[in-house]
């Protein structure tokens, strides 16, 4: 969804110690793409999880279907790191070939997470028009039976969909699939998927902020601020506190208004001890502003 790859040069791959690796867990959970990588680097994360998709072999049981396919889905993703984005989108549709139109397909995450990637690879690609139809795809295939870790990309293909219409100028539609992820999601109260209602909303107040409809995007920031503000998890409460900012973030000339004064305190008594390390960053970041008040009246005293 417009996420800059990695890119820089690949590091040569230690071939030697990934055979080591991989034998080391010997059937059992292998370790995860972020631990690959920062083992042997993206390139090497390539070789990696091919071979380890080789060793659960397509076809024996559904459960190492799944297990293959999510190896080579991570193997996709490493490309894409890379900025080798042709290549990740033959492998994610080497997935979806292999058995997407299954119905053990219908609720694999492995498959659910290829659609999406390669959607927003092809984002990467400005294949805008590619990209909705592979997101709309996914869409068309997630029942309201799946299982969370599926359902999550409702949100996800939503959001990079949107991404997409806005680069094609069809703002309209943008917002349209914005108020899609809180119709089709708002009555779940798993975390992971308030947390997409959380970023859908915060988007689109953006976006409309973008097409100069102020008096719509505050109102859509206050609904991320009411909803989400007194959530639990920092994942996302941090909307809320993003929120705010927007709200604030009309200065004008040296100094900002009083209204934009009082909001930045507002911000800080609210989250300034935040558990959070991101939340208060973003809080310290509007002390200066909720100081100028003070100065302000200093200088005319």
């Amino acid at each position: 969804m417009g996420d800059a790859p990695a890119g820089g040069q690949e590091q040569a791959v230690d071939v030697a110690a990934i055979a080591d690796a991989l034998d080391a867990f010997r059937g059992g959970a292998p370790p995860s793409y972020g631990e690959v990588v920062a083992t042997f680097g993206a390139a090497g994360a390539v070789v990696f999880f091919d071979a380890l998709a080789a060793r659960y072999r397509f076809g024996q049981t559904p459960e190492y279907d799944e297990a293959a396919a999510q190896a080579v889905c991570s193997k996709g993703r490493a490309l894409f790191d890379l900025g080798r984005f042709e290549e990740a989108i033959c492998v994610y549709d080497e997935i979806i070939d292999s058995y997407g139109a299954d119905v053990v397909g219908l609720d694999s995450v492995a498959v659910a997470t290829a659609r999406f990637q390669k959607g927003r690879t092809l984002n990467e690609l400005h294949r805008f028009d590619e990209a909705i139809a592979a997101q709309d795809e996914l869409l068309a295939r997630i029942g309201a039976a799946a299982s969370i870790a599926v359902r999550v990309y409702v949100g996800w293909a939503l959001l990079s969909k949107a991404f997409a219409l806005h680069e094609l100028g069809r703002t309209d539609e943008a917002l349209s699939a914005y108020d899609e992820i809180w119709e089709r999601l708002d009555a779940r109260t798993e975390p992971d998927l308030r947390e997409l209602i959380a970023h859908g909303l915060f988007e689109k107040g953006k976006l409309l902020r973008s097409l100069g409809r102020e008096a719509e995007a505050l109102r859509t920031f206050e609904r991320v601020t009411e909803r989400f503000g007194e959530s639990p998890e920092p994942a996302i409460r941090i909307y809320a506190v993003r929120a705010l900012v927007q709200k604030i973030d009309r200065q004008q000339g040296r100094l900002p208004p009083r209204g934009t004064i009082a909001g930045a305190r507002e911000i800080v008594r609210r989250y300034r001890d935040d558990p959070d390390p991101e939340i208060r960053a973003l809080v310290r970041g509007l002390n200066p502003v909720a100081r100028v008040g003070k100065w302000a009246r200093s200088r005319r005293s």
